[in-house]
């Protein structure tokens, strides 16, 4: 049976007064309190009477009082925790208090001292032992031993490397770190929920599913997490916009649209929702890269990438001094275009590279890039996207 001990801590403060039972009850509020005048003897802790009879104090009495800090520190297994005393047992029936201290407290640490154990201190949380330092079992063998019970208060803030330690983390690498980043930040399209109406496999129900929507979308997914998932935006039973999204890759327009296509044929899962239309032409306006493009405006932005082109050939071969061929091929479906660019040069017997020459060729074909986009965007109104392609060809003397 667990009863209250004579407290063993040093009071922080003793002195004499007259006082009440509600004097002391909020005396005790943030300490422990030891009151007596002889005859009367009252424990408190926290605002609540431990031991006593509080209705022998409700008029005004004579009584010496100390008082007790409550919390100090205690290191179990390397943690050092901020606790409270709450009891001092001297056990006769070791294994038994134990288990009853075990059940009062949440978070609890018992330091024991025993005859043939010496000191040892158990840990105890949610009802369970969890840690102990010293000879337990010798503990639970001896005859008589004197229980100081603590209440944890609060714990201490673990570092990132202990946490790491603790529950067996292992630290992301950085490749791990980019990867998760891209994960996240490449998703830069944001689907409306939707009303779902529909699902079919591959493309048994494709057409009548497009053409009953009036204002929505179809997903096209697989069951595998990492594959890819594709949007095809539909108004009025037309396809009007696609976005398609895999790992850290994401396509738009035309390029996700035949992709999507592509991915149809694998027999996917095409769930159809309906949207409405507020919230519709909020995506449309939100994200044009989205809508389909006609292939006409593709050819009309490719003849006119070869004009610019072409009329600043001439001024590159000027500035470098040697020969400049330019070809371009527009990227299928996607308005990306590749600006292929051969440069010959003499090298002289040994066929020597000039670094200098190919780092003034790199930065005006990069600058010939820029333009080409800037000016492509003022004839079409479309954005593209012109990538250069540089090789160099070091001719020798025979």
């Amino acid at each position: 049976m667990l009863f209250y001990h004579e407290c063993n801590m040093k009071p922080s403060r003793v002195y004499r007064g007259e006082v009440d039972i509600n004097d002391l009850l909020s005396l005790s509020e943030n300490h422990l309190v030891k009151a007596t005048d002889g005859k009367l003897t009252l424990v408190l802790k926290r605002g609540k009477v431990v031991s006593g009879d509080p209705e022998a104090l409700q008029e005004k009495r004579k009584m010496t009082i100390a008082v007790y800090d409550l919390k100090k520190t205690l290191r179990i297994r390397g943690v050092e925790y901020t606790v409270v005393k709450t009891d001092t047992i001297k056990s006769t029936s070791v294994a038994e208090d134990l288990a009853e201290i075990s059940g009062k407290y949440r978070h609890a640490i018992v330091v024991a001292f025993g005859k043939g154990c010496g000191k040892t201190i158990i840990e105890y949380r949610d009802g369970k032992m969890i840690g102990a330092e010293g000879d337990y079992m010798k503990l639970l063998e001896e005859d008589s031993a004197i229980l100081d019970v603590y209440e944890v208060v609060s714990e201490p803030e673990m570092s990132r490397e202990a946490i790491l330690k603790k529950y067996r983390l292992k630290e992301p690498s950085e490749e791990e770190i980019r990867s998760i980043i891209r994960s996240f930040i490449s998703r830069s399209i944001i689907i409306p929920e939707g009303r779902e109406v529909r699902s079919f496999r591959g493309e048994e129900a494709f057409l009548e599913s497009i053409l009953e929507l009036e204002r929505g979308y179809l997903k096209v997914e697989f069951e595998h997490r990492r594959s890819p998932t594709g949007y095809l935006l539909v108004e009025n039973g037309r396809i009007v916009g696609a976005y398609r999204v895999a790992d850290d890759e994401e396509h738009f327009s035309n390029r996700a649209y035949t992709m999507i296509m592509e991915d149809l044929k694998k027999n996917p899962t095409v769930r159809v929702f309906e949207v409405e239309r507020e919230e519709f032409e909020k995506l449309r306006d939100t994200y044009p890269e989205v809508m389909l493009k006609d292939e006409d405006t593709y050819r009309d932005i490719g003849e006119g990438l070869r004009e610019v082109i072409e009329a600043q050939v001439s001024s590159i071969e000027k500035v470098v001094g040697c020969r400049v061929r330019v070809s371009t091929e527009i990227g299928g479906s996607e308005v990306v275009y590749t600006l292929d660019v051969t440069v010959e040069y003499p090298g002289g017997i040994l066929r020597r590279s000039d670094p200098e020459l190919e780092a003034r060729v790199k930065g005006e074909v990069e600058e010939l890039a820029r333009g080409a986009e800037e000016e492509i965007s003022k004839r079409t109104g479309v954005k593209a996207r012109v990538k250069p392609r540089l090789r160099f060809i070091v001719k020798g003397v025979i």
